[in-house]
């Protein structure tokens, strides 16, 4: 098993590198994502942020697994042009069941506020939606800015990050959250990086 927040990824905000910060030592190289990881991805650019969610879609699409992208500061219609745009065929993908794009409140309002317990409920239903249509499993990318303008503080994301890791390791999904460096503060993100694998790089990927 390899060490909590060991992946390589990217600077906290201003600028700071994450071995610096407290939230760990980055490797040398990058560590590609299994089944069962759950891991974060720091961005304060979107065509940046929509790049490398491509290629974790794409990766996805490669292994046959199913993959759902659930959206919040991009409109669902955005984030597929934007993934068409990089040359995954989003049409035929979501019109086959193997790729779901949807806004998080889709997901997780409950009596009109968010409930971050509907997501980690979702995630144990779709990787068993995906192995009854005969998908090698799960690949699941979150935008966690919901999070943000809902006003939950980090401590509480964190709990939801700590229950989300427990499901992605059960049922051997691979759950990779986004979070924008515009939205969430260095101190916020050192307390939710701990609850994840480690800010990872979505182009590598072997399972």
């Amino acid at each position: 098993m390899r060490d909590p927040i060991s992946e390589v990824g990217f600077g906290l905000p201003g600028g700071t590198p994450l071995a610096a910060s407290g939230v760990g030592a980055p490797l040398d190289h990058p560590v590609p994502l299994r089944p069962g990881d759950h891991v974060c991805h720091f961005f304060d650019d979107d065509t940046r942020r929509l790049a490398a969610m491509a290629a974790f879609v794409s990766g996805g699409l490669r292994r046959n697994r199913m993959v759902v992208y659930i959206t919040h500061s991009l409109l669902p219609l955005a984030v597929e042009a934007g993934l068409a745009a990089r040359g995954i065929d989003t049409e035929a993908s979501v019109a086959d069941g193997r790729l779901l794009i949807a806004a998080a409140d889709q997901v997780l309002l409950a009596a009109g506020r968010p409930e971050p317990d509907l997501l980690t409920a979702a995630v144990s239903a779709w990787g068993a939606e995906a192995r009854a249509a005969g998908r090698a499993g799960l690949r699941l990318t979150a935008d966690m800015a919901w999070a943000a303008d809902a006003g939950f503080p980090p401590e509480a994301v964190a709990g939801h990050e700590a229950r989300l890791a427990q499901i992605a390791a059960a049922d051997d999904a691979t759950v990779l959250c986004q979070y924008d460096q515009r939205v969430f503060t260095a101190t916020d993100l050192r307390v939710i990086a701990h609850h994840h694998l480690g800010p990872a790089d979505p182009t590598m990927v072997d399972g």
